[in-house]
């Protein structure tokens, strides 16, 4: 099932690869509404599922087997992590343009969505998130005016302090106290960052043993002495699986879109969150799933899709199509 999911990745982008490329552009802006409403209500849910305490919500949204559980919302903060840049440059972008709800909840959204994405306690979505809003806060400073002031370097602090507060009150002091130093939880008994330093030396044992081509796609879980299903780290599952050239293929690949991104940045917010989502992705698939998991994969997929339409720019995608050719009545061919 997750080979066929991944091999069908590829060709499945290429649809909405098209289908953006000819987007007119007030689709285009009603997509990335889209995304904002669908961002912020995602998050408001994760928010309401963490301070509820409700094991029939819980269930509902994460299964009965993951109802009430502390980690069931880790995954949330990566995502979010990947999707808020996205929002808070139209929330900028519609500020600027003076429309007043816009002007009205532009702070106050983006403050939420960064809480958001700490209280549903993702250690590799934490650090994620935290790289995403520096390198945002830094491209957006550098090429779009955007100005930093003291109160917000103090809301900023303060909204790291509250957050920590509120995932202490969800999930419980002690247990907050130990994701958030970075040691392992006492109830999983597997050492620093939930066991990832153990999984993680062991996978690289293995790297040497078919460092060119790796040992296959998903078969670290084959291994007689596998830990866990999968490296939790990108890097490593590419080099153990698909060896030293997969690795370099890929990160060839994200070096170039990274540097098209930081091209789009310089004219266009949306290069700067495509700049920046796509370093959260990569930085938090350092400890997360598998970069092989069907639904982490579509992410890293829409990111650069979408990155590109929008960091693009209607103006530069009208330059680049090929203009009709008109021909006046009785002027033959």
């Amino acid at each position: 099932e997750r080979r066929f999911q991944t091999a069908t990745i590829a060709p499945g982008a290429a649809a909405p690869f098209v289908a953006l490329r000819e987007m007119p552009g007030r689709h285009l802006e009603l997509l990335l509404k889209v995304l904002a409403i669908g961002t912020v209500t995602a998050a408001g849910i994760a928010m309401i599922d963490a301070m509820a305490h409700s094991p029939r919500l819980s269930a509902a949204i994460h299964g009965e087997d993951m109802a009430l559980t502390p980690y069931r919302l880790n995954f949330m903060s990566s995502v979010l992590a990947v999707t808020v840049p996205f929002v808070w440059a139209r929330l900028m972008m519609k500020s600027r343009e003076g429309e007043p709800f816009a002007m009205r909840i532009a702070l106050p959204a983006a403050t939420f969505l960064f809480m958001a994405g700490l209280i549903c306690g993702g250690r590799a979505g934490w650090v994620g998130l935290m790289v995403g809003t520096v390198l945002f806060l830094f491209m957006a400073g550098r090429y779009h005016s955007l100005v930093i002031h003291k109160k917000h370097y103090l809301l900023g602090i303060g909204a790291i302090v509250g957050s920590m507060a509120l995932y202490a009150y969800a999930f419980g002091v002690q247990f907050m106290i130990q994701r958030a130093s970075i040691v392992g939880e006492a109830d999983v008994g597997r050492g620093m960052l939930s066991g990832r330093g153990e999984v993680w030396a062991q996978a690289l044992s293995h790297v040497w043993e078919k460092p060119l081509f790796g040992i296959g796609v998903m078969n670290y879980r084959n291994l007689p002495d596998a830990i866990d299903l999968h490296p939790h780290n990108w890097f490593i599952q590419l080099l153990l699986e698909g060896g030293v050239v997969s690795l370099a293929v890929f990160m060839v690949l994200m070096g170039g879109v990274l540097w098209r991104f930081n091209a789009f940045a310089k004219g266009n917010l949306y290069g700067v969150a495509a700049f920046a989502s796509l370093s959260a992705y990569l930085t938090a698939g350092l400890a997360n799933t598998s970069i092989f998991n069907g639904w982490w994969l579509t992410f890293l997929v829409m990111i650069c899709v979408l990155g590109w339409r929008a960091g693009w720019g209607g103006d530069d995608l009208k330059k680049r199509r090929r203009t009709p050719r008109v021909v006046k009545p009785g002027a033959g061919v």
